[in-house]
């Protein structure tokens, strides 16, 4: 269920070279717990058949994701022009691409169907979605936290970099991704524990291979 975390930053590399003409083109795939990752949640089929979307919410998300996968093919366009190069860059310019697109959710989906589409996300993602902003600020995380957690996820991110340029090696990216979401857990109180497994709501089981 978590496997494209651990492809958060090599995503994005392989994404921008099949940009340059290195690969066949295909979907882009929103990995970790980005904006862009709840329109594509909202896509799968079982979290459709979980939220009771109609044909209408259907159909407008589809027209959503597709002018999400639109703009990021856009912005790999214009990130070769410039010879963008930093993957820091390269992410962040992708992951406000998703957020942007998810802001249109709430105009989509009723309040409760919102509501249990960011639920899957939270239990989807685990503490990894503690990185947004919108989570940050429901659990009142402090200055000194988001400092925490902010270098949980720039070892994460700088660990990924050192695969795709040097190959895989000895390292485990699973493991990598597990002593992040470790180091954010720590970074929040107890209280704020039990707040953030009280979000996630009422377990729900993904369909695999997806």
């Amino acid at each position: 269920m978590r496997q494209l975390l651990i492809l958060a930053a090599l995503v994005t590399a392989a994404a921008f070279a099949t940009a340059q003409g290195h690969g066949t083109a295909h979907r882009f795939r929103f990995a970790g717990s980005d904006g862009g990752s709840l329109v594509q949640l909202a896509e799968r089929p079982e979290v459709q058949t979980e939220l009771g979307l109609t044909n209408e919410e259907k159909a407008k998300l589809s027209a959503l994701e597709n002018g999400m996968q639109a703009q990021v093919t856009a912005n790999f366009e214009a990130m070769q022009k410039s010879k963008t190069t930093d993957p820091n860059k390269m992410r962040g310019t992708i992951s406000a691409t998703g957020d942007k697109f998810a802001r249109a959710l709430p105009g989509i989906l009723t309040k409760p169907q919102y509501k249990r589409l960011q639920e899957l996300m939270l239990q989807k993602a685990g503490y990894g979605a503690v990185l947004r902003d919108d989570v940050k600020a429901q659990l009142h995380v402090t200055a000194a936290q988001k400092t925490k957690i902010a270098k949980a996820e720039s070892d994460l991110l700088a660990g990924f970099d050192k695969i795709r340029a040097n190959g895989m090696g000895k390292a485990n990216p699973m493991a990598m991704v597990a002593a992040r979401d470790k180091a954010v857990q720590n970074a929040l109180t107890p209280a704020q524990q039990k707040q953030f497994e009280a979000m996630k709501g009422k377990p729900f089981k993904f369909a695999t291979g997806m």
